[in-house]
């Protein structure tokens, strides 16, 4: 039997991974999507993603690889991201690059579901804390 948390990680790294082999492929696909950094989950995508955005502001949109890759080493990154092989790897997970704003919706609806985890966490443990209830839950529940 699986995990639905599992399930949704895989999910959400999967349209990671395809997000940036799309930016690899066709960085003109940078501006139909308007995801941020932290809605990645894994850090070194972050990492990636925030490099592919600065290539994408030096205007170097036909060199966004080799501009990501520099970045990387710039900031001491790219052995931590898994080296130039892994980028290259990326490309493999994204079947048409004109799916980036698909899989962009991906990441940011997990990144939301995320958020609502976090939240229901909180919830919960607020719900069987000694301590009194938060304000800002009491607002948000009982008005």
């Amino acid at each position: 039997m699986s995990n639905p948390l599992t399930d949704l990680f895989n999910v959400q790294v999967e349209a990671e991974k395809a997000l940036l082999g799309a930016l690899i492929i066709d960085a003109e696909q940078m501006k139909k999507i308007n995801t941020k950094p932290d809605e990645f989950c894994l850090v070194r995508h972050r990492w990636i993603f925030e490099a592919m955005q600065e290539a994408c502001f030096r205007d170097t949109w036909e060199h966004i690889f080799i501009c990501t890759i520099k970045i990387l080493e710039s900031r001491r990154k790219l052995k931590e991201v898994g080296g130039s092989a892994y980028i290259t790897g990326l490309i493999t997970y994204c079947d048409d690059s004109q799916r980036a704003a698909q899989y962009a919706y991906t990441i940011r609806e997990w990144a939301m579901k995320k958020s609502l985890f976090d939240k229901a966490n909180e919830l919960v443990k607020a719900a069987f804390s000694v301590e009194p209830i938060p304000d800002d839950m009491k607002r948000v529940f009982f008005g």
